[in-house]
């Protein structure tokens, strides 16, 4: 789905504002109406926009005003710990697996989550996993989180760690990273769904050169990392190292390599049962389909070159599990045993 289809709404919460005198003056943005975590004041619920209304620059003259009213109604951030800028967007943009990567990237990132969003936790805030059942791929969490999957059958993810804002600049950083962070999520390899949830930079950098990639799209955003020393942003690197940071590519890689060795050492045919960790650990069939291709590659190319140096003893080829049918296999060259292949997925 293009990020610029994206459904998404926003709220905007302000303090010792009366209700009444908000409503005649915000209602054309949205309805204007009463909040339980903040004091004699009001909340501004957009209706349903699309993505494209935030990205780039084209509609920055409609928030201006938007803001302008706010401020001329004595309307500013602070007050109350609850006063905050949340985002909903639509589910249709989500899968089980990236709503899950995004959850692991926000625990694993407390403290940039709290410098990206202008705003500590709380109580109406907190950063914790939901709940996520793969068996039927539901996801979901109570309402006061960080990223609130809200149950199964609402049609919204809600972006809740934003301090409320007056200032344009502001409210359109929070909400194209809340528009960047759901399509990035979209592109995470599902295999490194554990290393996600570590406070590492790697991932930051990576989702920085992500938005690099689309820097049209994501300026505001851009200039707030930039402006605060959040991170730095690099030319655009290959697609297949899109979501796996070059280390984490180098040390699964080495891995591998001792793994095919060990295998080519012992047996005429690498097991299967080798290949089939392989596919679940690196080359599971929902990771970047470019990495898989690459890796697959380089797999290929490690095992006919220690497979040239090995004699092997002849042994019988043993017949492909049914799992495995529609696996490639690939001979080894010529002066080996004519039995001896890689099966690999």
């Amino acid at each position: 789905m293009d990020i610029k289809d994206y459904t998404v709404g926003f709220e905007l919460e302000y303090d010792d504002v009366a209700i009444s005198t908000a409503e005649d003056a915000l209602g054309q943005y949205g309805e204007v109406k009463e909040d339980g975590s903040i004091d004699d004041g009001y909340e501004l619920a957009s209706p349903i926009h699309t993505g494209k209304e935030f990205l780039g620059d084209a509609n920055t003259h409609h928030w201006d005003e938007m803001m302008a009213t706010i401020v001329s109604l004595g309307s500013y951030p602070g007050g109350s710990h609850g006063a905050g800028h949340h985002i909903h967007v639509g589910k249709t943009a989500f899968t089980f697996e990236s709503a899950m990567l995004i959850n692991r990237f926000f625990v694993g990132h407390p403290v940039y989550l709290q410098q990206i969003g202008g705003r500590e936790f709380n109580s109406y805030c907190y950063n914790m996993m939901g709940t996520f059942v793969e068996r039927g791929k539901e996801y979901y969490s109570d309402k006061y989180r960080t990223m609130n999957l809200s149950p199964y059958h609402k049609p919204t993810v809600e972006y809740r760690f934003f301090n409320t804002t007056n200032k344009t600049d502001i409210f359109l950083k929070n909400m194209q990273f809340a528009l960047g962070i759901t399509a990035f999520g979209s592109e995470l390899p599902w295999s490194c769904r554990e290393e996600v949830k570590e406070d590492n930079p790697i991932y930051k950098k990576t989702f920085h050169n992500w938005l690099q990639k689309h820097k049209d799209y994501f300026p505001h955003l851009i200039k707030f990392v930039k402006d605060e020393g959040l991170g730095t942003f690099e030319p655009e690197i290959p697609a297949y190292k899109v979501g796996y940071p070059e280390p984490i590519l180098r040390d699964r890689f080495n891995f591998l390599c001792i793994q095919i060795s060990n295998a080519c050492r012992s047996f005429p045919v690498v097991p299967v049962a080798t290949f089939k960790a392989v596919s679940l650990a690196i080359l599971n069939p929902r990771s970047d389909i470019a990495l898989c291709k690459f890796i697959n590659e380089e797999i290929t190319k490690a095992f006919m070159s220690k497979a040239k140096e090995i004699q092997l003893p002849p042994l019988k080829q043993e017949p492909t599990p049914a799992l495995f049918r529609n696996i490639k296999t690939y001979h080894a060259p010529a002066g080996n045993s004519s039995n001896r292949s890689v099966i690999y997925s």
